[in-house]
């Protein structure tokens, strides 16, 4: 189903998950690169159909509700990023802080921010 020169780069991602979860990534991953249009779940899924096996709710799952580590993945994913960059270049990254100055109720993004266990009405966190 993969391309030999995509199955080393893929089977770095399955410590992130469980064997059947990883399974199911694997096809979301393959219908996504696949899919005309939205990369959604069902789309992916519509372009991948006779690949499939079992429902198509389990693969819904695969993001709702299955155990798997989004840190291990980002962890793994900026491994096999880093490794391919030359010793000599820059690693420049990125890093949105623009609401981490300005106070208020109405400030857009800090929504994104908000402690919502450690704020009460009058002090925010």
């Amino acid at each position: 189903m993969l391309p030999k020169a995509a199955e080393p780069l893929i089977a770095h991602l399955s410590v992130a998950f469980y064997h059947p979860t990883f399974q199911r990534f694997i096809l979301l991953i393959v219908g996504a690169v696949l899919a005309m249009g939205r990369r959604t779940v069902t789309a992916t899924l519509w372009t991948v159909r006779s690949l499939m096996h079992g429902h198509a709710s389990s693969y819904h799952r695969v993001f709702s509700r299955s155990p798997w580590s989004a840190w291990i993945l980002g962890r793994v994913l900026a491994a096999i990023i880093l490794e391919r960059i030359p010793d000599d270049q820059p690693v420049i990254l990125s890093v949105d802080d623009t609401a981490a100055l300005h106070k208020g109720k109405k400030v857009y993004g800090k929504g994104c921010h908000h402690d919502a266990v450690r704020s009460t009405h009058s002090h925010i966190v």
